[in-house]
């Protein structure tokens, strides 16, 4: 019969806290991803919605003031994990009409990766929420919004996510 005794009991505290500490000093991605933090953005279409058939550029803000190049790029240094996008027709009391927008990863003028598609045949607010974040944008690159051209209404678009000077970060960042 084994009998654990409350010195067996500290010894094995004191063993675990001592490699815990010795492993929190060595370079490594569980070590950079537990010591890093992530900055909460939100991002929106800006003006009155994006109209049936134009694109625009979403205007992003960090909470701790960190600032987008023209609130638009991501900043040197960085990378913005998007991790909820919104999607709301100014229908009004109008009836439902499909609406449908695209939203790219941008970069430069004219060149768009990861593009990922909201539709709905309702009125009302819709969006998506990312187990992990769809879009892991790079410092410089931004956000860009396509209103399909049969929309019958302008469209709120806006997005959620965390700004991060790592990507290992992206396990935690995103763990609900």
């Amino acid at each position: 019969m084994l009998t654990i005794r409350s010195r067996h009991v500290a010894i094995v505290f004191v063993l675990i806290a001592a490699l815990f500490i010795v492993g929190a000093g060595s370079p490594g991605p569980s070590h950079a991803s537990m010591g890093n933090r992530g900055i909460p953005v939100r991002c929106f279409a800006p003006g009155a919605g994006v109209a049936p058939g134009a694109q625009a550029f979403m205007q992003c803000f960090a909470a701790d003031g960190t600032s987008f190049s023209g609130n638009q790029r991501v900043p040197t240094g960085y990378f913005m994990l998007v991790t909820d996008i919104i999607v709301s027709p100014r229908a009004g009391s109008a009836a439902a009409s499909v609406t449908e927008v695209s939203i790219f990863d941008a970069y430069g003028t004219a060149s768009r990766q990861s593009q990922f598609i909201l539709r709905s045949t309702d009125s009302g607010s819709y969006g998506h929420t990312f187990g992990v974040p769809y879009f892991v944008l790079q410092a410089d690159h931004r956000l860009e919004v396509v209103a399909a051209g049969y929309n019958a209404h302008s469209l709120d678009v806006r997005a959620t996510g965390l700004l991060t000077n790592n990507v290992a970060f992206v396990p935690l960042a995103t763990r609900h």
